[in-house]
């Protein structure tokens, strides 16, 4: 059973995923949704590599 912190750990990891997510265009958020079946369902060990990712997306877009 997971502790308070770890549950506290996981949803802020889950919160700045999100927040970058919500810069993202609406196909971007669809390809996420298809990749990771979306941000409230995607797996702890996966959510590194869709930070990383989210955050190179929106670093592209400011450079459009």
């Amino acid at each position: 059973m997971e502790n308070e912190f770890d549950l506290k750990v996981r949803e802020f990891r889950r919160q700045l995923v999100a927040e970058l997510l919500n810069q993202c265009t609406t196909d971007q958020k669809n390809f996420f949704n298809r990749m990771y079946g979306g941000i409230d369902i995607i797996e702890d060990s996966k959510l590194r590599n869709a930070y990383s990712q989210c955050k190179r997306t929106v670093e592209e877009n400011r450079n459009v």
